[in-house]
């Protein structure tokens, strides 16, 4: 177990902070920015109202199904593959994704509420 958890750090510093570097700092503010256009527009609240049906929720149970799964199916392979080519990258890179997607998604419940939230602080 430690040595999965001390290879999800494996250069996580100097990773991270190529993540704020030079152009991705750019993707960054338009993200931060576009977020914030979408909430204070009332949109992210009206996509949410208008994708609450019995249709929808059918036809996204294939999908939701997949995305529960790849999170564990990935790294498993990548854990395989890398053992196998003896490649301590993919090892790393596998242990890193393991460890985000088991702790990324901890209370990221959906929220029951019959506003957003945002949109309570920021009027």
């Amino acid at each position: 177990m430690l040595e999965l958890i001390k290879g999800a750090f494996y250069k996580l510093p100097k990773n991270t902070a190529a993540c704020f570097l030079g152009h991705n700092i750019l993707w960054h503010l338009f993200a931060v920015g576009l977020t914030y256009f979408l909430v204070v527009s009332g949109f992210d609240w009206l996509y949410f109202e208008s994708t609450r049906n019995v249709f929808i929720e059918s036809v996204g149970l294939v999908p939701a199904v997949i995305g529960f799964l790849v999170p564990f199916i990935v790294p498993i392979a990548m854990h395989i593959s890398g053992k196998r080519n003896n490649d301590p990258q993919t090892i790393a890179a596998d242990n890193f994704i393991l460890v985000f997607s088991s702790t990324s998604s901890f209370g990221a419940g959906p929220l029951h509420t019959q506003q957003s939230p945002l949109r309570w602080h920021l009027h």
